[in-house]
């Protein structure tokens, strides 16, 4: 039951960070122009869906920290080859972009943090599978 609760708030947690991670990504992808063409409620509602999204396509990369697969720089490439494309599609699909190449754009800038968080994770030999009772 408490790694139950623990899995729930991290996903929580996880998605709260998210918000704000797409919806900057998003803010930078536009530039100057802004928001034209999208009132807020809509903007609320297409982030909201979007980060849920994309709570769940990110921690594809995390698979190898976690022991799931072999520790190495192929693994985690493929993974991130495979998690990519999977995390464009969708941000073009739930943020109503024209082409492909815009939602690959905004999920390479949401995908920053996470990234370097698997990084410092990865240098510094964090057991992260053991905080998160997996093991």
């Amino acid at each position: 039951m408490t790694r139950y609760l623990i899995w729930m708030v991290a996903l929580l947690i996880v998605w709260l960070v998210n918000i704000g991670l797409v919806y900057g990504a998003f803010r930078l992808h536009l530039g100057r122009a802004g928001f034209r063409g999208l009132d807020r409620k809509e903007l609320i509602w297409r982030t909201l869906f979007a980060a849920a999204g994309m709570t769940l396509i990110v921690p594809l990369i995390y698979l190898p920290v976690l022991g799931f697969f072999p520790k190495t720089i192929s693994t985690v490439a493929v993974l991130g080859f495979i998690a990519l494309p999977i995390a464009g599609q969708w941000l073009n699909f739930s943020l109503g972009m024209d082409e492909f190449i815009d939602g690959f754009s905004v999920a390479i800038m949401q995908m920053l943090v996470p990234v370097l968080m698997l990084v410092i994770v990865w240098r510094f030999d964090i057991p992260l599978k053991r905080w998160l009772m997996l093991g």
